[in-house]
């Protein structure tokens, strides 16, 4: 899988950044699948960075084929966010999730 680094994210609650949209984004991920059209997705919880909506932090769905530098720090988060919701129904299939 060519995200399979994201799911060693997901399982290890370890925050992943990159750059999406021209934004440096620092994300706690909680779902990653496929999007609607087809398209591998990361439902994650955005705690830092930008955002062209200037929500932050807030819930975002990312199009990781347009995420930049993936990269998994060594930080890591506690419990799921507020508000996630298991077998997120924005992607399917799912590939890993908490």
């Amino acid at each position: 899988m060519r995200y399979a680094n994201i799911c060693r994210a997901i399982q290890n609650k370890s925050v992943v950044e990159f750059t999406y949209d021209g934004y440096r984004r620092i994300v706690e991920p909680h779902c990653h699948g496929l999007t609607d059209r087809n398209n591998p997705g990361l439902r994650g919880y955005q705690v830092g960075g930008g955002s062209a909506s200037g929500e932050v932090p807030s819930w975002k769905m990312f199009d990781l084929n347009k995420a930049l530098n993936i990269q998994i720090t060594e930080r890591n988060f506690g419990r799921p966010r507020l508000g996630y919701k298991k077998g997120d129904r924005d992607l399917n299939p799912i590939y890993c999730e908490l």
